[in-house]
């Protein structure tokens, strides 16, 4: 919800909002509700459904005397209440609804135990196991001897039965030896 005020002077238009995000009540600058150009707000974290029993008001630091040297985003408190346009007087509820729904606050201790049990469930990858990497390893090692040893024993087979058996080579520059043989024709 919204309240513009009446009668305001061109480009001093003011519009009172509620904050859902801050659970609060605001006044800002323009026509249009605007977060990021609030002069005062009040009731943080109250959740009142109207603006008349928010309590705790604070104006921007920077329009008051007392503020001069604080920032714009800075906030002195402030005496203030509000009061309808038309004069109603409205009686502040013994408990407030919003408050109601969304359950007790928690107390520090009690935050931060809960942070502590969503980061531990959830924020932690478990350690590494330190047997899976060693099985790992070994699998390599097992998977790099059949291959060294499989590839000659695969090669004999071919030969073997192509044309009879021929001796396999057995260093790097036997291969190429025996290739060159190949490409000039001495070896079929």
């Amino acid at each position: 919800p919204a309240y513009k005020r009446t009668k305001s002077p061109a480009g001093e238009e003011r519009v009172l909002f509620y904050s859902k995000e801050f659970g609060d009540w605001d006044v800002s600058k323009g026509a249009q509700a605007n977060e990021s150009d609030i002069l005062l707000y009040g009731g943080e974290l109250e959740h009142h459904s109207v603006p008349l029993f928010a309590k705790n008001w604070h104006l921007g630091a920077d329009l008051t005397k007392r503020g001069a040297n604080l920032s714009d985003d800075q906030y002195m408190p402030v005496t203030a209440s509000l009061k309808c346009a038309d004069g109603k007087v409205y009686k502040a509820p013994a408990v407030n609804p919003a408050v109601q729904k969304q359950g007790p606050i928690l107390t520090d201790e009690e935050i931060e135990a809960k942070y502590k049990l969503v980061f531990d469930k959830y924020g932690r990858r478990p350690e590494p196991n330190p047997t899976v990497n060693f099985s790992f390893v070994i699998m390599l090692v097992m998977v790099g001897l059949a291959i060294v040893l499989a590839i000659p024993y695969m090669l004999v087979r071919k030969r073997s039965a192509q044309k009879g058996y021929q001796p396999v080579a057995t260093s790097f520059a036997q291969v190429i030896q025996q290739s060159k043989k190949k490409q000039s024709g001495h070896v079929h």
